[in-house]
């Protein structure tokens, strides 16, 4: 009978990652020769593209996917309690840079990872997250720049980046995993780690998980790696995105004491149909292959499709006070229940979505007066297209990842197109095949949002009903 539980072992293979291959299948020839497992081991050598690992954890599990085939496997071992990946070129390297992030913004146990950085201070090498050392590898403890820096990257990351490598799409399966990426070989080899040093510390690794009685018992599933050392809790990010959404339901109260009369909010329920429509038809689209081979209607969809739902935004305006009264009330519920429902699959999404539409709807909806041309055209800049269009530059400006690269292209402002197009289609495939949820959230909520923004954004606050309290107007009249 085999055991209840397993381990996994995942190593890329290709022409790269020859290395990684004889590591693993060293590993396999000396763990085969101990009496100690309490767990299978299984070995997974694998494409580096997460595609197939995401096939044969479908196989493995029963799962099927529909755009996604996958052969039948010939047998099974136990629950998968703990992956580790084991990912670098060439023999020796200086230190390994940690990857736990997944596909919507899961992550492993806190356990995991730290059971790789604290074997790892023990061994000749140090784990990097972030580019940030352990504490013991530097003279100075990091900066407080250093930390805001990496919870920037870390928000960053886990919002658009969602595959950082083969361990993002065990967290869709309830699986913990860790990728361990060696770094680039170091050219004195004297100061470098071997691939024995490697060894010994695949083994610590594993006999670390090898505990029947030992299990991955953190309850931290949510939190911010910001190095090795120092993590941020739950407890100290979840109220920036309470403080997001309490700004909208203050918003929200307001209105609510202007409603005097009922009226069907059309423009609403509009938007959201049109945004209902145009993620359905986008799917299918790109689902059925239509699009292979023809980039431009790609384009044509994926820019024309937003843009035509913001023109039609023309052709049915908010006709009364009534009506925007009411369209502003479920417009402040809908952005502060995004933002919460978002916050609790995926802080990062929630923080940024919070951070990006929360100070532009209050300064359209109540700083400026509504119904000028400038909160129209306020109310355009700040359409999802067009902040992800200029956010490339402001990351450009800011140095930030390898957007800077974007200032020494010919053409910055192609090149910035065809990067918010890959992104775009790389969503798309996210979404197909490991069930991403970034592009439904963009076109389902967030065009019809900046729909509504934009409806609301025309309508004169002139026109609009100062809000009523009907307890204190009681008690004015008794007091006259």
């Amino acid at each position: 009978m085999p055991p209840v539980e397993s381990m996994l072992m995942v190593v890329p293979f290709d022409e790269e990652h020859l290395m990684s291959a004889v590591l693993a299948l060293t590993m396999a020839d000396y763990f085969k020769n101990q009496v100690y497992w309490a767990r299978d081991i299984i070995f997974l050598f694998a494409h580096p593209s997460a595609i197939g690992v995401e096939a044969w954890l479908a196989a493995y599990h029963g799962h099927e996917i529909s755009n996604l085939h996958a052969a039948p496997l010939d047998g099974r071992s136990g629950t998968i309690v703990g992956v580790f990946i084991y990912d670098y070129i060439g023999q020796y390297f200086t230190s390994v840079n940690l990857k736990f992030y997944g596909i919507n913004g899961r992550l492993p146990n806190l356990d995991l990872v730290n059971i790789i950085a604290r074997i790892s201070r023990k061994s000749a090498f140090a784990s990097v997250v972030n580019g940030i050392h352990p504490q013991d590898f530097l003279r100075h403890s990091p900066q407080h720049n250093d930390l805001l820096h990496s919870f920037i990257e870390s928000v960053f990351d886990q919002t658009f980046v969602e595959i950082d490598g083969l361990n993002s799409v065990f967290g869709s399966y309830g699986i913990s995993a860790v990728t361990i990426q060696g770094n680039s070989p170091s050219k004195n080899h004297n100061r470098a780690t071997d691939i024995q040093d490697m060894a010994v510390f695949v083994e610590a690794c594993f006999r670390s998980l090898n505990n029947v009685l030992e299990k991955l018992h953190q309850s931290y599933f949510l939190y911010f790696l910001l190095s090795p050392d120092k993590f941020m809790s739950v407890a100290y990010y979840m109220p920036i995105a309470g403080f997001l959404i309490a700004a909208m339901v203050f918003c929200a109260l307001r209105e609510y004491f202007t409603i005097t009369n009922f009226a069907v909010p059309k423009s609403f329920i509009l938007n959201h149909l049109f945004a209902l429509g145009f993620y359905f038809f986008t799917v299918f689209m790109f689902s059925s292959n239509l699009l292979a081979d023809s980039i431009l209607l790609q384009s044509c969809i994926l820019f024309g499709g937003p843009l035509i739902l913001y023109i039609l935004t023309f052709f049915y305006p908010i006709d009364s006070a009534s009506e925007c009264s009411i369209t502003r009330f479920a417009f402040f519920i809908e952005i502060g229940l995004l933002i919460g429902a978002t916050s609790l699959v995926s802080i990062s999404p929630g923080i940024f979505i919070g951070a990006i539409c929360v100070l532009p709807i209050l300064i359209i909806t109540q700083i400026i007066p509504t119904g000028k041309i400038i909160s129209s055209i306020l109310a355009f800049l700040t359409h999802p297209l067009i902040i992800l269009f200029v956010g490339q530059f402001a990351l450009a400006h800011l140095e930030f990842s390898s957007y800077a690269e974007l200032k020494m292209e010919l053409n910055p402002l192609r090149t910035a197109f065809n990067w918010l197009m890959q992104g775009l289609l790389g969503c798309l495939h996210k979404h197909f095949i490991h069930s991403s949820m970034l592009f439904p959230l963009y076109s389902i909520f967030l065009l019809a949002a900046s729909s509504n923004l934009a409806s609301i954004a025309r309508f004169p606050k002139v026109l609009l009903p100062q809000p009523s309290f009907p307890d204190l107007e009681e008690d004015k009249i008794k007091a006259e």
